[in-house]
C-alpha cells in the first residue's frame, strides 16, 4: 500500500518553530514551538530506524519502498506537487483544531 507523506519543518531552537506532516494530503499533525535543541543541526534523513532486538529475540527483515522523494528549501512550489494531485494552496490552507505546543 503506497501513502503519500509531506513534510513542512522549520527547525529551530526558537519558539517560532513548527513541524507540519500531511498524509495522502490531509493534515493529521501540526506542532509549533522549539523543533532541535542548542547545538543539535538539523539534516534530512529517512530508512527504516530501530533500536537493538531484545536478548535473543530473532532479527526480523524489513521492507519499505520509496518513491518520488522530494526535498525544498523555503518554497513549497519546488517540490512540484500538482504531478501528485496536490497543490501548495490546498495543503497549508487545511488547519487542525489541536495545535501541539510545548512552553
Amino acid at each position: 500500500r503506497w501513502h503519500d507523506i509531506i513534510l513542512n519543518v522549520k527547525w529551530t531552537t526558537k519558539q517560532d518553530g513548527y513541524f507540519k506532516q500531511w498524509i495522502n494530503g490531509k493534515l493529521v499533525y501540526h506542532f509549533e514551538g522549539r523543533t532541535k535543541a542548542p547545538k543539535d543541526g538539523s539534516m534530512f534523513k529517512f530508512g527504516i530506524y530501530r533500536g537493538a532486538a531484545p536478548k535473543g529475540a530473532k532479527d526480523s527483515t524489513h521492507v519499505v519502498y520509496y518513491d518520488e522523494i522530494r526535498y525544498a528549501k523555503k518554497s513549497c512550489k519546488k517540490l512540484k506537487l500538482k504531478d501528485l494531485g496536490y497543490t501548495c494552496k490546498e495543503l497549508e490552507n487545511q488547519k487542525l483544531e489541536n495545535i501541539h505546543r510545548i512552553k
